[in-house]
């Protein structure tokens, strides 16, 4: 998988999911569904990335949206618009059942979508094409991440992102920042995966100690300021469950981990999941990175965002120490390692180190540069926080946990 570009980009009128597929070798690319509102936002990471955008593909004929495809051959001139051929509609080429989209073929890595009509949501006049990646090219890599269970899950209200990660063998997973309005929502999701709820937590840290155990985790990147954690729900919903902590933060957890050591789950099943736990204090002083080594990627919460990182102007914060725990623990991971914020404010999901490192308006300044952005960002006080930074020193439940 690392070896592809892919992107998942969101709409939230719509509650639109976008999709950019590249090769990385000949920068060709192609976009699936985009929307015209976030055009722009989809046109600069191209242009970020280098990317040579090939095709505007639509699954079907949207009635919830405008299409972005028409703008995008306005800002891309060699990019074609692909539609099934049933659809009725104006489109550059139009495909049908058992067609291939093929993009990268002079490259090593070849972007390969198999087109399968599926009608039903729109029927008749209009029809629906599902585009499927091709396995025949996918890396050993993809192989391997495709072994896990991983979900990114979203909170509007705060625009949080949390993510379950569970070993599909011994079932059990941990959660990465749970949403105390979305709890219930997870909770499904892990019972209707059949999932044993070992961590449910915050930002951890770096490598000695191996945690072991066979429950759910919850686990947080740190004491957040803009919700209130689900991690004590969670504990009353799945009683086994263990909430995670830096021991830095000052708040309460079941288990406080520091930099240098590891969560396991999953030892006795085939593919164990290992996080190793990286201080990176500045957003607050008991931020804590994952990383996720197997699957190629860190969880930074706060403290990298998606072109952007978290503010420094309370609970402790200090740019100066976050430029460190950046510079000296994130940014010396592997160039094409995964970056999965705790926030997005733009509808994006994910980048890479190399991206942050190339692309990241304030990370790409020096050290005093950094400084002085951060200490002159006049931003507005947190909406929440008079209610979540009381309740997230104990778990996210005004009481005993």
């Amino acid at each position: 998988m690392s070896k592809y570009i892919f992107r998942q980009l969101y709409e939230p009128v719509s509650s639109t999911y976008t999709y950019l597929l590249a090769d990385p070798t000949t920068k060709e690319a192609l976009i699936i569904d985009p929307v015209i509102e976030t055009v722009e936002r989809d046109a600069k990471l191209i242009q970020q990335l280098g990317l040579k955008l090939r095709y505007a593909v639509n699954t079907h004929v949207h009635a919830d949206h405008v299409t972005g495809s028409g703008k995008l051959k306005t800002l891309f001139p060699e990019c074609k618009s692909v539609l099934s051929k049933q659809s009725g509609a104006k489109a550059d080429i139009y495909v049908q059942d058992g067609e291939f989209i093929k993009i990268g073929e002079s490259g090593k890595t070849p972007v390969v979508i198999e087109c399968r009509s599926t009608p039903g949501h729109t029927n008749g006049k209009y029809r629906c094409v599902q585009y499927l990646v091709s396995y025949k090219n996918r890396s050993n890599k993809f192989k391997i991440m495709s072994k896990y269970i991983f979900r990114q899950l979203y909170e509007a209200i705060s625009s949080t992102y949390t993510y379950l990660l569970a070993d599909p063998t011994t079932k059990e997973a941990l959660i990465i920042d749970p949403v105390i309005e979305t709890v219930e929502r997870d909770a499904k999701l892990i019972q209707q995966l059949g999932l044993k709820l070992r961590y449910a937590g915050i930002q951890i840290s770096y490598f000695k100690l191996i945690y072991l155990c066979p429950f759910f985790f919850s686990v947080n990147t740190h004491v957040h300021a803009d919700h209130v954690t689900g991690s004590g729900k969670l504990k009353t919903l799945f009683p086994e469950c263990k909430s995670v902590l830096s021991k830095q933060s000052g708040a309460k957890a079941d288990i406080y981990v520091q930099d240098g050591e590891f969560i396991k789950i999953g030892e006795s099943g085939k593919t164990p999941v290992v996080i190793e736990c990286r201080s990176t204090p500045g957003h607050t002083n008991g931020c804590m990175s994952f990383v996720w080594h197997d699957y190629g990627a860190v969880f930074t919460g706060d403290a990298v965002l998606i072109r952007g990182c978290g503010r420094t102007d309370f609970q402790q914060g200090s740019a100066d120490q976050l430029y460190t725990s950046i510079k000296t623990k994130i940014f010396v991971l592997p160039d094409h390692y995964l970056v999965f914020p705790a926030h997005d404010y733009t509808g994006q999901t994910c980048s890479s180190i190399l991206e942050e490192k190339t692309h990241n308006p304030r990370l790409t300044k020096s050290r005093e540069e950094f400084i002085d952005i951060m200490n002159n960002l006049k931003l507005s006080y947190p909406k929440q926080i008079d209610k979540a930074l009381p309740a997230n020193l104990i778990c996210g439940l005004q009481g005993d946990i």
